[in-house]
This record gives structure tokens, sequence and C-alpha cells, in this order.
């Protein structure tokens, strides 16, 4: 359905440079390291693991451990 908005005859010269024997891998971009505030990245979550370690060293074993989704939107949540 997106075919036409992806424009993927710009990823052509990736494609191109990944097969064997053309250039050497090592050389093509660059690597970034994405920031542990980008929701859903892994550096992200090892954070959030470690902020609820840090909860539970300081203030002992939770008795429950309750999850829920919320939309910030809601009034309740907003007040």
């Amino acid at each position: 359905m997106n075919q036409s908005s992806l424009r993927a005859d710009l990823y052509n010269g990736l494609a191109d440079a990944i097969l064997p024997d053309k250039v050497d891998i090592s050389a093509l971009g660059w690597r970034i390291v994405l920031p542990n505030n980008l929701l859903g990245n892994n550096r992200f979550m090892q954070q959030l693991c470690q902020d609820f370690m840090a909860i539970v060293r300081y203030f002992g074993k939770p008795n429950l451990y309750i999850t829920f989704t919320a939309n910030p939107s809601w009034k309740e949540i907003q007040d």
C-alpha cells in the first residue's frame, strides 16, 4: 500500500554495497549510539530495569508488582 511513498530506489546503493567482493563493509556508514530515552530502545529497557532494581534495593522486595496503561490526555492523569 505504501510502496510509492517508500521510495525504495534510494536503498539500491546500500544493497549493492553489501554484495560480496564489492567494498569493505566496515568502511560503510558510521556507528550511532541511540540515547537511553528513546522509547523501545534496548538501552531504554536496560535503564528501566536498573531504575527498578535501585528502587528494590532501597525499599526492599515488593509484595505486588502492578502495571497499567494510561492515556496522558486523561483528565485524571493531567490533574
